[in-house]
Parts: structure tokens; sequence; C-alpha cells
């Protein structure tokens, strides 16, 4: 079940608000060099739900389910200081934090709100908390049918462009495919030959256009793999010397795994089985 709303947005009132002036007055302290110990403050932010994590589930077309812990995120109205707002996290259960005293935003006001605190994408406000997401093991009681997930970004292969993936085979010791000038020197085309090149590895990854010939080149961990579009991925027969076959799952869990790493977070451990019925799926960490 796709959920189309990934955060419930709250307006701090009460209690909550309460907490979150003495978070801000705190950090304002913090950041003027008057470090006042606060022992409440730790309170403050667990009634914020700093402590509070849900489970939200990342999917790809033709990928894996990708599990994260997320933490609601309070940032400042940037007009008025005294104001705040809470973007609670909705788990693939249904579960969202409700911070005591706050008052719950329709999806109307919610956006109305969203256009003055994130002018349209075009900036931030200042953040009372912004904790980053974290991978964690798929929960047991997760199902694809029925329980929330969310797509953040769709990943390379999608239903209406479709893609082939080489990677490396077992007994062969293929690296890298760029000189100690970080440029291209062999480019695997259809044909079965190299072509020298000497424009750089960014120009490949943005030619995401319908070029059948030549590939998108990534290096991972495992080796340089070699990524080729195609309409009919069953037809696909070209293979260079050196490589074999790769999923498209296993692909792309490789590349989330390097997008998390590339933004500081950290990746959910990997299924040891793909697809896995719902009874072999791993029990749940602790958070």
């Amino acid at each position: 079940m796709l959920v189309t709303k990934m955060h419930t947005v709250f307006k701090l009132d009460g209690a909550s608000r309460n907490h979150a002036l003495k978070i801000r007055d705190f950090l304002d302290a913090r950041q003027t060099g008057n470090n006042l110990p606060s022992p409440d403050i730790q309170e403050s932010y667990r009634a914020l739900g700093a402590a509070s994590p849900v489970v939200r589930i990342k999917h790809y077309d033709e990928g894996i389910p990708r599990a994260y812990a997320a933490l609601p995120m309070v940032c400042l109205h940037p007009f008025h200081d005294d104001q705040f707002y809470m973007y609670a996290p909705v788990g693939y259960n249904g579960t969202v934090f409700h911070p005591e005293g706050a008052i719950e935003l329709s999806e109307q006001e919610a956006e109305t709100v969203g256009q003055g605190l994130f002018a349209g994408g075009w900036s931030d406000p200042a953040y009372l908390m912004a904790p980053q997401d974290w991978g964690v093991v798929l929960p047991a009681d997760y199902n694809t049918a029925t329980s929330f997930h969310y797509t953040i970004n769709s990943g390379i292969q999608t239903p209406d462009r479709r893609y082939v993936f080489l990677k490396p085979a077992a007994d062969e010791k293929i690296i890298s495919l760029y000189d100690d000038k970080s440029q291209l020197i062999g480019l695997f085309n259809k044909a079965g030959g190299k072509v020298d090149l000497t424009f750089s590895t960014y120009w490949i990854d943005g030619s995401l256009k319908t070029d059948l010939e030549r590939p998108i080149i990534r290096d991972f961990p495992i080796g340089a793999v070699l990524v080729y579009r195609s309409d009919k991925p069953e037809d696909f027969t070209f293979c260079p010397a050196g490589f074999e076959r790769m999923s498209a799952a296993d692909f792309q869990w490789m590349d989330a795994d390097m997008g998390d790493i590339n933004l500081g977070i950290r990746p959910p451990p990997r299924p040891s089985i793909f697809n896995p019925r719902q009874d072999q799926l791993c029990s749940p960490s602790q958070l």
C-alpha cells in the first residue's frame, strides 16, 4: 500500500510547545557560549519524540524493501520565533508520534505551512530537531500488499524504463575502468569493442537517454558495474568478456547502500535471501 502522506504535520501547542521553547532557549544559549546545564532538556527532547522512532519502508521497482527508523523533525517558523511545527513520519503500520497538546494540521493546512517554512523548496527553516534516518532490519510483520511504504527515489529500474545490469564475473579482477587521472579509459559497447574516451564518469552517469549501445558505468565495492538501457531485458544477450548478469534487485540494493553512505545514513542490513516469504523475514531490531 503506497503511502501518499509521508508525514503528519503538527503545530506545537500546550505542553509540546513549552518543551520546544525549552529546547530553543537551550540551543540559543549553547550558540552564544552560555552552556548552562539543563537537567530537564533530555525530557523535553523525549517529549517531542526523540526516543520514539517509527519504521518506514522504501520500495524500488524490482527491488528489495529497505527499512529505516525515522524520528520527528521540529522546525521554527522563520517569522515567528515562538511558533513550532513538527513533521512526524508515518510508520509502515500507520504509527505516528503525537506530541502532547499539539494541533494536527489538515493536508491543505500542512501544504500552506510548508510553503512558508521551506519557500517551495528553496530554503530551510531553523531546526530544533532534524535527526537522520538509519537503516534497520525489515520488520517481520511487514506485508507489501497491506503495509504502508513509500518511494523517495524509485531507483534506476522503472516500469517504463528498463535496464540490464552486468557485474564482474566471480573469477575476474575488474576493479575499476578508470586510470590514475580518474578518466574513463574503456567503454564497452554492444559491438564488443573498447572505445577510448577522455570525458569523465559524471557525464556518463547523467546520460540516461535511450542509448541501447553503450552503458552507464558504476564503481561499486564489487568492481565496475555496467548498466545497459534495454526495453526488453529478457531479450538482451550481449555480455562483454569478464562480466556476468546481475539482478535489478541486487544492483538497486548496492546503489541504495552507496547513496545512504554518501548522505551519512547507516544502510539497513541486507537480507540473506531476496524476496523471502513473510514468515522468513528477520525480526525487528531494537531501536
